[in-house]
């Protein structure tokens, strides 16, 4: 007899497709049998749509061999009742041939991709289940869900998302990232140079809001980690345009229209040197910052075809002396900008403090 050898990564492949393709098979003969339909249709999809509460997550597990074999003659009449009572306490309910609850638990998960994985693996032990979500059915097959359709699969997640603002609250977001989140020390001492740096140059300094080398970088990245977490969209950073090959800091797309964000740094940082600080910036970063903004929106619409909802300017104020910024009421943006205002805005000034120097 031939030996096999495991070590051929070749035939490790090719054996890993014909399992996968004895697996689809498998979940086929399953999906395409006569009685799952019928079970789905009537009984199923009828559980689906006469839940009350339709945000309560759950799922109906019934045997592979417990739907071909299905008694529909014998049929639990009172199943919908049962389920009804039993999800008052249980998310996670077993069903016989003739739908009888043989069987019911709940399970807590923290989040939905731990709940998808074991719902994927125990659907491996020959089990059909039939998660119930907001959006429908997602049915899971030996290993796999063949319908997936909601973004929810534990209440946890979906409470979260139910918390997270929308676009429309963007200010009151960034106000509670300043007034809340950079009021710890661990946060805010992100953006600033060490003191062991500092006193290299001057002791003094220590006392001072010096910003550590290149700290748009910091900002961006902890501000969209921020927003990630607070808001109901994704967002990214360093999405570079077609034209001017310049990336956006942070930007999102919310129902097909897009928003960005352009961090500016107001005060003094470590310089690409290392041995001493950079010139103060003041309010002429700051209209630069406009000027950047508007023409970021100007290429957006005008040269990718982008439907941009709003271009904000976001200024991060560590200069120690901090007064409001002098805009020159916008006089100094060019007429071939100025139209694209109305698509502007400056997000309130995030003041960062060195509260602790020592």
């Amino acid at each position: 007899m031939q030996q096999v050898n495991f070590e051929d990564m070749e035939f490790l492949h090719e054996l890993g497709k014909m399992a996968n393709k004895v697996l689809e098979q498998a979940r086929n003969d399953v999906v395409n049998n006569q009685m799952f339909k019928i079970i789905k249709m009537q009984y199923i999809e009828r559980i689906w749509r006469d839940r009350i509460n339709e945000k309560q997550l759950f799922s109906v597990v019934i045997k592979e061999e417990d739907i071909v074999n299905a008694d529909l003659k014998n049929i639990n009449k009172n199943l919908l009742d049962e389920i009804r009572k039993f999800t008052l306490t249980s998310n996670i309910i077993y069903l016989d041939n003739k739908f009888n609850i043989i069987n019911h638990k709940h399970l807590d998960f923290t989040d939905s991709s731990e709940a998808k994985i074991y719902y994927k693996n125990h659907s491996l032990d020959k089990y059909c289940i039939f998660f119930m979500g907001t959006n429908g059915i997602d049915i899971f097959i030996k290993g796999e869900n063949i319908g997936e359709v909601n973004l929810f699969y534990c209440a946890q997640d979906m409470k979260k998302y139910t918390e997270k603002k929308d676009i429309s609250q963007i200010h009151e977001v960034i106000n509670q990232y300043q007034q809340s989140y950079l009021a710890s020390q661990s946060e805010y001492m992100v953006f600033f140079a060490d003191n062991s740096t500092l006193r290299q140059f001057d002791a003094s300094l220590i006392k001072r809001n010096i910003l550590k080398n290149k700290p748009e970088k910091y900002m961006r990245d902890h501000l969209k980690n921020y927003l990630n977490e607070k808001m109901q969209y994704t967002f990214g950073i360093e999405s570079e345009l077609s034209a001017s090959k310049k990336e956006l800091d942070i930007y999102t797309e919310v129902n097909g229209v897009f928003y960005f964000f352009e961090i500016k740094w107001l005060g003094q940082s470590i310089d690409d040197s290392g041995t001493k600080l950079t010139n103060p910036y003041g309010d002429a970063r700051a209209r630069e910052g406009v000027t950047q903004t508007l023409g970021y929106i100007k290429e957006l619409l005008t040269q990718m075809d982008i439907n941009v909802g709003a271009g904000f300017l976001v200024l991060f104020d560590a200069r120690d002396d901090k007064q409001e910024v002098d805009y020159q009421d916008y006089k100094f943006v060019k007429p071939d900008l100025a139209k694209y205002m109305q698509l502007f805005q400056v997000i309130p000034r995030i003041e960062l403090n060195k509260r602790h120097p020592a």
